[in-house]
């Protein structure tokens, strides 16, 4: 009888063992996707900026090379396509910020975070272009011809 006992018991600890186990391995599963997912996610980003620079490289070509001038809905365009590119940088370095804390190492974070400086810098730079323009314009408009 007692051998019976004990070998409930042993089975009901093996059983939770495992069962505990199992949390473990699931929650650390959880957490290695959620970080394959940011990694993907990033790349998704990576991908976007530079088909938006790709695209600049062309159109600047093609002002160039005379075939058509900047519009302002073609301006506008650009600029809410890299306005629209930084909205998800809060919540992508948030998410980095947790994958790192469960110890992973994001393997295109490097990459993404040049990507992230490059659109913040374009946008800075074409605000001080916009605002060299209006004060241009402001000026001549005052000036007495």
């Amino acid at each position: 009888m007692s051998e019976l006992l004990d070998l409930q018991i042993a089975r009901s600890k093996i059983t939770r063992y495992v069962h505990d186990a199992d949390e473990a391995l699931m929650h650390e599963s959880r957490q290695a996707q959620d970080c394959m997912d940011c990694e993907a996610t990033l790349d998704l980003g990576i991908s976007a900026l530079e088909w938006l620079e790709r695209c600049e490289v062309g159109v600047n070509e093609a002002i160039a090379e005379g075939l058509f001038e900047m519009t302002p809905e073609l301006e506008v365009a650009i600029e809410t396509l890299h306005a629209g590119w930084m909205r998800p940088c809060q919540f992508a370095a948030k998410w980095i910020a947790r994958c790192q804390e469960n110890g992973y190492d994001i393997r295109n974070l490097a990459k993404f975070m040049d990507c992230c400086e490059r659109a913040q810098d374009w946008i800075d730079r074409n605000a001080q272009y916009k605002q060299s323009r209006a004060a241009r314009e402001e000026r001549f408009a005052q000036e007495a011809w």
